[in-house]
């Protein structure tokens, strides 16, 4: 998650100042920072403060400089996240990372609404000239019924076997 501090611009530039020179935070940030954590629990949230890419605090109450997201990886991350555990299993970053490496990212949502919550998967049916819409069909396996793309990310079908049943129009 990302979240903007907006303040005044004097404190924006004391506080880039600060960060640029590798300083300690200066009291007024700190307690603004203490009046975040009160509303702010996820410890993956990146900040920002207007102009600064990213920093934290560590224990001691130091400030490290973090460089600021990576835009794309945030969009993948801002695609994925809306589908919840199923398609991320609560590593968004993570699975956003996964998704940019299998070069599937441009077609992420398109992939999850066909069930196909794993890259690899998304990467090995896009090897097979498949295209999301071809696996978003409902088939039965295993006695259930589903989106042939599910069935394929969890491993209930193979990318191969998931070919044969576009090609053919039948069936698991």
């Amino acid at each position: 998650m990302y979240l903007t501090i907006r303040s005044d611009r004097v404190t924006d530039e004391r506080v880039r100042a600060l960060l640029e020179a590798g300083e300690y935070m200066d009291d007024d940030t700190l307690n603004a920072l203490e009046r975040i954590g009160e509303y702010v629990r996820d410890p993956e949230v990146h900040l920002t403060i207007e102009g600064v890419d990213g920093w934290y605090l560590d224990e001691d109450g130091h400030s490290h400089y973090i460089p600021g997201p990576d835009q794309e990886l945030h969009q993948v991350a801002a695609a994925i996240y809306p589908y919840g555990d199923w398609a991320h299993g609560g590593d968004v970053i993570g699975t956003a990372r996964a998704w940019l490496s299998s070069g599937e990212a441009h077609r992420v949502s398109q992939w999850l609404d066909a069930g196909v919550f794993d890259a690899d998967a998304a990467a090995r049916l896009a090897a097979f000239g498949l295209r999301p819409k071809d696996v978003a069909v409902r088939v039965e396996c295993a006695g259930q019924e589903s989106e042939l793309g599910y069935w394929v990310a969890n491993g209930d079908i193979s990318p191969e076997r998931a070919a044969e049943i576009v090609r053919e129009g039948a069936t698991a």
